[in-house]
Parts: structure tokens; sequence; C-alpha cells
């Protein structure tokens, strides 16, 4: 009635043929409703995993697992043991679905600014179910890299917008960080806070090199322990305040 819960699936996953459009139909509100999948094509495996389950660190021990699995049974030779390679005759470790963000909450830490609303764009969106997959590199690490295209990507938008949308001239992009960085916790369960990167337009146009280099000097400046432990303490307050505890679930979606 008051929260979302997640349970233990009690059926086995089974292999399914790889999809043309990935990450289609994972829907919370069907009881029982599965949030990992495990795909088979050709010579590849891939799994599919919900953000609700995990996030991209969870997802990869996961697959390592997976992997690590299929090749003892197909006859490969053993190799070195991995931390992130499970061992399947043991029993989890309770600390590997823990909520880290509670454990890592530390009460009376100021909030995180909030900043500028930033331009949005114009037109249509995707059709539901269309990804796109990119595959490049450029001496920064991808996660900067993809930013960066971003960044730049907006700037054009809004440089060929009109008055209207130009209105709103702070260009901005949310970006997921692996906690796991910073606080030490073995929780395959979502552990992400996301930054944020962005330009003033007003400051005028500038050329991706320059983009690039900013969006590193900010992940460097905005991803440290102190400055993420604002915002694990203000969203674990609101998981913990009394009041948002009491409202029924209906509303906590109407709020979200």
């Amino acid at each position: 009635f008051f929260w979302y819960r997640l349970y233990p699936l009690s059926r086995r996953l089974m292999v399914e043929s790889e999809p043309r459009s990935p990450c289609q139909g994972f829907d919370p509100n069907v009881p029982g409703s599965s949030f990992a999948r495990v795909y088979a094509k050709d010579s590849r495996i891939s799994i599919e995993l919900s953000h609700i389950a995990a996030d991209g660190k969870g997802g990869m021990r996961f697959l390592k697992t997976l992997v690590a699995e299929y090749c003892r049974l197909s006859g490969s030779p053993a190799k070195e043991a991995h931390p992130d390679v499970y061992d399947l005759d043991e029993a989890p470790d309770p600390e590997e679905y823990e909520d880290a963000y509670i454990r890592h909450s530390r009460p009376g830490l100021p909030l995180p600014v909030m900043g500028r609303p930033a331009f949005r764009i114009p037109g249509r969106l995707l059709p539901k179910g269309d990804y796109r997959v990119t595959a490049a590199y450029k001496g920064v690490t991808l996660t900067e890299l993809a930013t960066a295209v971003y960044v730049e990507a907006l700037q054009e938008i809004w440089l060929e917008s009109g008055p209207k949308e130009r209105r709103r001239d702070e260009i901005a992009v949310e970006v997921p960080v692996d906690m796991r960085r910073f606080f030490p916790t073995k929780t395959n369960r979502n552990f992400t806070l996301f930054t944020i990167v962005g330009e003033d337009l007003r400051l005028g146009r500038r050329s991706f090199e320059d983009i690039l280099e900013r969006t590193r000097c900010r992940f460097r400046l905005e991803c440290d322990e102190a400055s993420i432990s604002r915002q694990i303490t203000r969203n674990v307050h609101g998981l913990k305040h009394p009041l948002v505890r009491a409202l029924p679930l209906r509303l906590k979606d109407i709020g979200a």
C-alpha cells in the first residue's frame, strides 16, 4: 500500500532468442514479473537488467559469472579466479543485495544546490523501443566521451532552434555515477547517482575539443566522496521522512 517491494524470483531464468529491439516490456505492475533476461544469438551471450533490479556494475558481475559458468560447463580450461565471478556453490553474501544508499547516508549534510532549468530539445522523441549503439574512443573515459558528444549535440540543436526554444540558454546532461568507487559495498542492486554536466550558451559556441576537456575536468571536480554524500543523504532523508512514508503509493506515484 505504501511502497514498491522487490521479491526473489521463484522460477528459473530461461535463455531466450535475442530480440530485434532490446529493453522492452519490463513492467513493475505485473505480479511475478522478472527484471532480468538472458539472450543467446550465434556466438554471443547477452543479458538485460531493469535498473529497478541492478545497475551496470551489478549487471556486469552477473554477466561475468554467467559466461564463466558457460565456459565451465562447455569444458573450457579453468582460468584464474576473478573477484566479480561468484562461486555458485556458496550462499550469496547478504551485502550483495543490500540497500547501500541507506548504509552510506550521512544525516545532517546540506542538500545539493539546484541548477537552473535547462534547454529542452524541441521535436518528437524516437519511437518507443528504438535504441542506438555507438562505439568510439578519444583518450578519455567512455562516459566522458559520450557526455561530451551529447553536450555538443545539444549545443548544435540549440543554435538551430527558434527564439522561443532558445529562451532557455543552459544545456545540461545528467550522467549516472557508480558510487562503488567511493563507498565500499558488495551490493548488486542499483547504487548509482547522477552528476550534471552542462554549458551556459550565453558564453558562445564551443568546439568539441573544448567541450571534451571541460567535461573531463567537471567529472574530476563533481565526482568525489563529499559531493556524492550530499545526494545520498538527500535521497535517504526523503525515504525516511514521516510524511513521505505515510503517503499511499498512488500519491507517491503522482509526485514522482
